[in-house]
């Protein structure tokens, strides 16, 4: 049997950790890595390859193009070369399939796979989640900041940061903000017609006239490498509990997170 994402990891959650957050930590079950890095690199390539590009690309894999590259060469400039771009994607990624795979939420568009410049980040929060119930007046929303850090002072420098940090962020992330990234999500699913019924549930995110508007949420995503302190890491985000949002942390650890990333994109660019 083929395993799937949920299969191969283990979680623990913590309901609200240290008054903090509720706080959920993720990690690949023993001997593992290797397939989990078959179902990102998968993933990955599905979402960066538009659907016509894996047709072509199976019809005229050896045609050479006007621009002196195979079809298969050209294709694979949908792919970062950058570390720091790959990283980037990588942390989202996992982010997207976790929470699609493992805790059933739904994230209408992946922004690390329809960037304007495949090297350059999009604006705004880096990935829109929703939970969706069967009452709509239950759906949440997952605001969520997703980051790769490899080393802690690295996650606890992004996490602190004055200037550009996921505390700053978060905590002047305002409700204008929020009918932004709504409207832009929107316009991105409108023309979908199978989207129909996510588009409503999307806009009733709006109305503040209802008994109990809908739940949103500050989330953190942290992929990181299982040295991290991860505790001293989520302990950092305790400014955040303040807010008037709800707090959530999410943390995906593996081991050797620097090579599982080099590995990932290797497999994609086969």
């Amino acid at each position: 049997m083929v395993s799937t994402f949920a299969q191969i990891t283990n979680v623990q959650k913590y309901p609200k950790w240290h008054g903090i957050c509720n706080r959920t930590d993720i990690s690949v079950k023993n001997a593992l890595t290797n397939r989990w890095i078959e179902i990102l690199a998968s993933f990955m390539r599905i979402n960066y390859f538009p659907e016509y590009s894996q047709r072509l690309h199976k019809n005229l894999l050896d045609s050479t193009t006007r621009f002196g590259l195979t079809l298969d060469d050209l294709i694979k400039r949908l792919v970062p070369s950058s570390p720091t771009t790959q990283k980037a994607d990588l942390g989202e990624a996992v982010c997207c399939l976790s929470f699609e795979r493992i805790f059933g939420l739904k994230v209408p568009y992946y922004k690390w796979a329809n960037k304007s410049h495949i090297e350059m980040p999009e604006h705004g929060i880096d990935v829109l989640a929703f939970r969706f119930e069967d009452n709509p007046f239950n759906d949440v929303l997952f605001l969520t900041e997703a980051k790769w850090r490899a080393d802690t002072n690295s996650l606890l420098n992004i996490i602190k940061n004055k200037k550009r940090g996921i505390i700053l962020k978060l905590s002047n992330f305002t409700d204008l903000n929020i009918c932004d990234e709504l409207n832009l999500l929107l316009k991105r699913i409108e023309n979908n017609p199978e989207q129909n019924e996510l588009y409503a549930r999307i806009y009733d995110f709006f109305d503040r006239f209802v008994e109990h508007p809908k739940r949103i949420c500050n989330v953190t995503f942290f992929l990181v490498d299982l040295n991290i302190d991860i505790d001293k890491c989520v302990e950092a985000l305790n400014p955040l509990k303040n807010l008037q949002r709800e707090l959530k942390s999410f943390n995906h650890l593996i081991n050797d997170l620097s090579i599982v990333t080099e590995d990932v994109f290797k497999v994609i660019n086969e």
